[in-house]
């Protein structure tokens, strides 16, 4: 990240620092609420309020611009725009990151948008076990048309998944991210689905990777099966074609 004086000095946010509790929001849970709920966080920690930048984000924007910041990447919580998965919109989710982006706007930062975001609606999980099924490309997709024709006039930067190793890693693997997340919804390329009745905007789409330092080599075999598999799975698996910005 650089500052302001050179290119483009970013700060990136957690969905789930940021997030405000959903039944003052109209949000309906996400897997990844229900896996903080029943405990598993470090110190039993929810994050149901954590920042809450839902009700103070004026001022966060502000200590953005104060801090000379010209882009913030910010994440959709689908079961806030979308509570159920599927079908009718959160308009007062929509309300929200609208406000956020042209308060960003407004002082000069520009939004870099991440689509999905760990947060799987829980009622899609419930449904048809969520992002294990083929029938989550039809949600994700229907999702991030809902994105596109709602901010994409002011949104030029697209994240479509963030850190597509860690729920593959972390939810099936190791058990410590949400242990109802997945793969991310589509294999291959990431690409994206163009607005449809809208005019089509010039925009750049992208991954999120998650990339870890591999320890020194053991002398144990098990020790270094483990390591190997952090190596390959936490360090490795976001293969080129799935890393390289598209434009659209």
């Amino acid at each position: 990240m650089t500052s302001r004086r050179g290119s483009s000095s970013e700060l990136a946010r957690r969905l789930t620092r940021l997030k405000a509790r959903g039944q003052r929001t109209r949000r309906k849970p996400s897997i990844w609420g229900t896996y903080t709920q029943q405990g598993y966080a470090l110190d039993h920690a929810t994050a149901d309020v954590a920042a809450d930048q839902y009700h103070k984000y004026k001022a966060y924007v502000r200590l953005m611009h104060e801090m000379g910041l010209d882009a913030y990447r910010f994440s959709i919580s689908w079961p806030r725009l979308i509570p159920d998965g599927l079908g009718a919109v959160n308009q007062k989710g929509l309300e929200y990151y609208n406000s956020l982006i042209d308060e960003l706007l407004k002082h000069g930062i520009q939004p870099h948008t991440t689509i999905y975001h760990f947060d799987l609606p829980q009622a899609l999980q419930d449904e048809y076990n969520g992002l294990l099924s083929p029938r989550i490309i039809e949600g994700f997709t229907a999702f991030a048309d809902v994105c596109f024709r709602s901010i994409g006039d002011r949104v030029k930067q697209w994240t479509t998944v963030n850190e597509p190793n860690m729920e593959p890693l972390g939810g099936y693997d190791m058990g410590t991210p949400s242990r109802h997340g997945g793969a991310h919804p589509r294999s291959g390329s990431p690409e994206i689905p163009a607005p449809r009745e809208t005019p089509r905007q010039s925009r750049t789409s992208s991954l999120t990777t998650c990339c870890s330092r591999t320890p020194p080599w053991c002398p144990s075999i098990d020790a270094n099966t483990r390591l190997c598999k952090v190596d390959g799975l936490g360090s490795r698996c976001s293969p080129g074609g799935m890393s390289r910005p598209q434009r659209n």
